[in-house]
């Protein structure tokens, strides 16, 4: 099996360079037919701009519907973590247990997804995050007045996280690849818990230091990463979601090729 056909099983792709092979690549066959547990509820925030030409609305869901939930004025990344906040807390009795959010701008569903139990057992977590290459810095500038370098705030956030995952995943090395907020999927009071607090810092006097006042949700979701590590995993494995560009189906090129993973999930797998 090729890098590409391993890529191809995952359930969601991230990321505009992967989807457009599928969407657009020379042997595209189009979106084949794919269903969602009843116990899980997708949800996206989009503005009005970016729900035109939304990746996710080429997922071909046969058994379920996205909420699509679109709002005039998109500011990052509060107006992403207020939405779904405010919908999963006003909608919360009729809601499933299980979220499923997904940046709609650039993502797809291009296999079933059943059983999230089964998924979030499987890492033993309450929410479940996709993986992206490395620990890079977001480009999210910082007031001029910030009391606090970001460099400095992700180079502390990622030592601890580094000791963090390889004494949970019994990891003989570490893998350069850290929390992406694009994709999650999660228990419903878990998530709703957990985007709380993060609009609490978000909304917060920044003058205090980092964490406070930081609105790159990405960030503050890193962050709690660590707050609460037995409870947030990334798909370290790619075992259900995949984050790639262009040069993620050339084996050569792809740093995160599940090949190069496949040997340290195994080990994983007969650990636990």
């Amino acid at each position: 099996m090729t890098v590409k056909d391993k890529i191809l099983s995952k359930s969601i792709l991230h990321g505009r360079g992967v989807i457009a092979e599928i969407l657009h690549g020379e042997d595209s066959e189009g979106i084949s037919e794919v269903k969602v547990s009843s116990e899980i509820k997708v949800v996206t925030v989009l503005d009005e701009s970016a729900n035109i030409n939304a990746c996710l609305r080429h997922s071909n869901i046969v058994d379920s519907t996205i909420e699509f939930i679109v709002i005039k004025k998109y500011i990052k990344w509060i107006s992403k973590v207020e939405e779904v906040y405010n919908y999963i807390s006003s909608n919360y009795e009729q809601l499933p247990d299980y979220i499923l959010y997904l940046d709609g701008s650039d993502t797809l569903i291009i296999n079933d997804i059943q059983n999230p139990k089964e998924i979030l057992d499987y890492y033993n977590c309450k929410v479940l995050f996709n993986a992206e290459p490395v620990f890079w810095h977001t480009g999210t500038q910082a007031p001029d007045d910030y009391p606090k370098d970001y460099d400095k705030l992700q180079t502390s956030t990622k030592n601890e996280y580094v000791i963090k995952n390889k004494e949970k995943y019994k990891l003989d090395r570490y893998y350069h690849q850290a929390l992406n907020a694009g994709v999650f999927l999660g228990e419903k009071d878990f998530i709703l818990k957990l985007l709380g607090e993060c609009l609490e810092l978000m909304n917060d006097d920044y003058h205090k230091g980092y964490p406070y006042g930081d609105t790159d949700d990405q960030l503050l979701l890193r962050h709690f990463h660590n707050i609460y590590f037995d409870d947030i995993s990334i798909d370290l494995f790619h075992k259900w979601m995949f984050w790639g560009s262009y040069d993620s189906y050339k084996e050569e090129e792809n740093i995160l090729s599940p090949d190069l993973l496949s040997q340290e999930m195994l080990q994983y797998e007969n650990k636990i």
